[in-house]
């Protein structure tokens, strides 16, 4: 069910919990500014923040920089940015990383079971938002614009 006024900071704090054992060398960096709730399936937004923030943490490996920032959207809505500095993404790959059964594990392209962004897509594009990546080596940077209130109804 849609739920009014969900706190996308709030979370975002969760999936970073639930991923905690993972950043021992992490360098974690959050920034929030004030934003409104958004209407919203929590649990499936919930799906996609534990989502991209594990693969951010996959493509680190054990140490590294992890940012999270929060903040009014480039129109209106929210913004989640989601940034590593990892090996990065090749630019053929920007896309391709969205479809279903496509993941760059242990830095090589395979079939498996490379659900995860797709299906963070098929959420985001459901709640009326967009999901993007930029990626240079040193600079991966997923991107999710979210609308507040009803937007998407």
């Amino acid at each position: 069910p849609l739920i009014d006024d969900v706190d996308v900071a709030e979370g975002i704090d969760d999936a970073l919990r639930l991923l905690s054992h993972r950043m021992t060398d992490i360098d974690l960096r959050r920034e929030y500014r004030p934003i409104p709730g958004v209407t919203a399936r929590p649990g499936e937004l919930q799906q996609v923040w534990t989502n991209v923030l594990a693969n951010a943490l996959d493509a680190l490996g054990d140490r590294g920089r992890l940012t999270v920032l929060v903040g009014p959207g480039e129109t209106d809505g929210i913004s989640v940015r989601i940034i590593d500095d990892g090996p990065g993404i090749p630019p053929e790959l920007n896309e391709q990383i969205f479809a279903p059964r496509f993941t760059t594990k242990n830095g090589r392209v395979q079939v498996g079971l490379g659900l995860g962004l797709s299906i963070s897509r098929q959420i985001i594009d459901d709640h009326g938002g967009s999901i993007t990546v930029e990626s240079t080596p040193g600079h991966t940077e997923f991107r999710i614009e979210l609308p507040t209130g009803a937007a998407h109804e």
